[in-house]
């Protein structure tokens, strides 16, 4: 009888700690794949709920999502950047402006979407007005997917050509500071309802998805 009992109390002992165990490699999972989420900057010109860069304050809301490596989000700048860049100054528009790291993977290890993202929100820290130039600078310079993309001091000098060029502009754009909440950002581009996915550009007229292979003269109409 009592080795019946010290075989069971061995027994309750060896389920004790398999479950003990069990507990613990399933904390350590869930908090080893727990995502952070990461605040909005504080930027006086970002919307905190959004994350979006807010320009202008026109009565109609043109929503982008960009990457600053996607081909066809360069096609959409070179197609429609000067009326925005219009629409913006004359009020007839507020630019919202969501950019994205969805391409690092095509930067040869540089991280490049992700690099001028950050940057351009370093921009709107720094200058809101330059956020618009700076984005326009930057797709004219637009490098080629696979490529390493623009340098750290390339992104620094089309800032400074637009204006934008502090000591603490370039630390920020140098550290990548606001990194991990461009990752989080691309997982706020809408899903485009006729492909069941997240795509780049996305465009929105006052909530309502637009092809920007359309042209800009919609803004034309406001």
């Amino acid at each position: 009888m009592k080795n019946r009992s010290s075989l069971w109390a061995m027994l309750l002992s060896i389920v004790v700690v398999i479950a003990i165990t069990v507990v613990a490699v399933l904390v350590y999972l869930m908090n080893r794949d727990a995502v952070t989420e990461v605040e909005a900057p504080d930027i006086a010109v970002v919307d905190q709920e959004s994350g979006a860069i807010v320009v202008g304050s026109g009565e109609h809301v043109l929503e982008t999502y960009v990457d600053f490596m996607c081909p066809y989000c360069g096609e959409f700048e070179r197609s429609w950047g000067a009326d925005i860049a219009s629409a913006v100054e004359d009020g007839s528009i507020t630019l919202r402006v969501v950019a994205v790291g969805f391409l690092d993977s095509q930067s040869s290890g540089t991280n490049y979407s992700t690099r001028a993202a950050s940057s351009l929100y370093c921009v709107a820290d720094e200058d809101p007005d330059a956020v618009v130039p700076y984005m326009a600078a930057l797709y004219a310079d637009q490098p080629v997917e696979g490529s390493e993309g623009l340098s750290d001091e390339e992104l620094l000098a089309h800032a400074a050509d637009v204006g934008v060029s502090s000591s603490s502009f370039q630390s920020c754009v140098t550290s990548q500071e606001y990194a991990d909440f461009i990752a989080q950002l691309n997982g706020t581009v809408p899903v485009n309802p006729s492909t069941g996915n997240r795509g780049i550009p996305a465009i929105l007229l006052d909530g309502d998805r637009i092809d920007y292979t359309e042209g800009p003269g919609v803004l034309a109409t406001l």
